[in-house]
């Protein structure tokens, strides 16, 4: 054999290992279930595996691998709200394509309470369920890290001047059309600043699918929140809102250091603002609110007020900000308002404006789509 310079001698070689171009089929893909919480839960996979070869499992939990789920089979002794949510697995022979089954969906129903009254700590899992009532919030409200609380449909929660509820775990506020539910003041004269509102605060973060499809943490679905200070603050974390209407708050959602936030399909109206961003003094150095990353605006109503969206910039960056499909009317300032140096992958497409001062108002360094 030669040498590379014509030299007779020696060449060792390597062979790389071999992968066969074919997967071997599931038979058997994970089944949903629904237990309640403390009961254990199993999802099992089968593939059509020949004998003799040794296979491989991976189990994830939305979109995150679990570790220590290397069976056919994975349980959870005792399922708890946090467990909820999404599991798939991929089955990976050595030597052929890793085949990943579609996905099973965990629900765990907690059992209900429904006080008249509430302030205080939430710790653990808890679930409120009043339809057609009212629980009325005397006190502010921490939901501690780790946490749950998950409110049913039609319930409505009656805040007394200056109160707010501060979700450091997880708030799930799923209603219906037909049964929204409904945060709102527990003033005799209701206006905007009656109470101060949602905060979520360095929370759970709530999980997205790739296609933006809300997997697990945080959310409003079908809420109506009215006649707050700041409707839903969003500090150091992320959180789901679909089909709600926010109307008569002075700021009826307000992001800072967010990262994945949905807003998706709802209304605002007689707002002051509909979505802002504070702007924070030139110099600062470090950005104490921190950057807001992948934010998506999509499929709204904006109607009165003075902005429809506010979004300022200021030693703070936004990065993969989606503004679309959204209507913007009656705004006495500004329906897009972007203002600040830092903006990354900003697309604003399909957007319909009307009555307003100025329709869209840029100030940037950077390119928009």
């Amino acid at each position: 054999v030669m040498n590379w310079d014509g030299q007779a001698g020696n060449v060792g070689f390597r062979l790389a290992s071999v992968v066969h171009a074919r997967s071997f089929p599931i038979t058997s893909h994970p089944r949903s279930l629904e237990v309640t919480s403390g009961e254990p839960a199993t999802f099992e996979v089968v593939a059509a595996i020949p004998d003799g070869i040794l296979v491989s499992y991976q189990w994830y939990h939305n979109g995150q691998p679990i570790p220590g789920a290397s069976e056919a089979t994975v349980t959870i002794p005792t399922a708890s709200h946090s467990d909820a949510g999404r599991y798939s697995v991929t089955v990976s022979p050595p030597e052929y394509l890793p085949t990943r089954s579609q996905p099973a969906t965990l629900d765990v129903t907690l059992p209900a309470t429904s006080p008249d009254t509430f302030s205080g700590l939430i710790s653990g899992e808890v679930r409120w369920s009043k339809p057609g009532g009212v629980i009325n919030i005397s006190g502010n409200v921490l939901i501690r890290a780790g946490a749950t609380l998950v409110i049913d449909p039609g319930t409505t929660l009656a805040f007394a001047p200056n109160t707010y509820m501060r979700v450091q775990g997880t708030l799930i506020a799923e209603g219906t059309a037909d049964l929204p539910i409904v945060f709102t003041s527990a003033s005799d004269t209701k206006a905007a600043e009656n109470w101060a509102g949602l905060q979520f605060k360095a929370s759970t973060p709530t999980a997205f699918g790739p296609d933006h499809e809300y997997w697990a943490g945080s959310r409003l679905a079908h809420t109506v929140i009215e006649y707050a200070t700041t409707g839903v603050y969003a500090f150091d974390t992320g959180v789901d809102v679909t089909e709600s209407t926010f109307r008569n708050n002075t700021t009826a959602i307000e992001v800072r250091a967010t990262d994945a936030t949905a807003i998706r399909n709802s209304v605002f109206e007689n707002n002051t603002t509909g979505i802002y961003s504070i702007w924070e003094n030139s110099g600062v150095g470090v950005d104490l609110y921190g950057d807001v990353t992948d934010l998506l605006i999509e499929g709204n109503a904006f109607s009165g007020g003075q902005w429809g969206l506010q979004l300022n910039a200021n030693n703070r960056r936004f990065t993969n900000l989606s503004i679309r499909g959204n209507t913007f009317s009656g705004h006495s300032y500004d329906a897009v308002y972007i203002n600040g140096p830092d903006f990354i992958d900003v697309t604003i497409a399909d957007n319909v404006i009307s009555r307003a001062r100025y329709g869209i108002y840029l100030s940037s360094q950077d390119e928009f789509t």
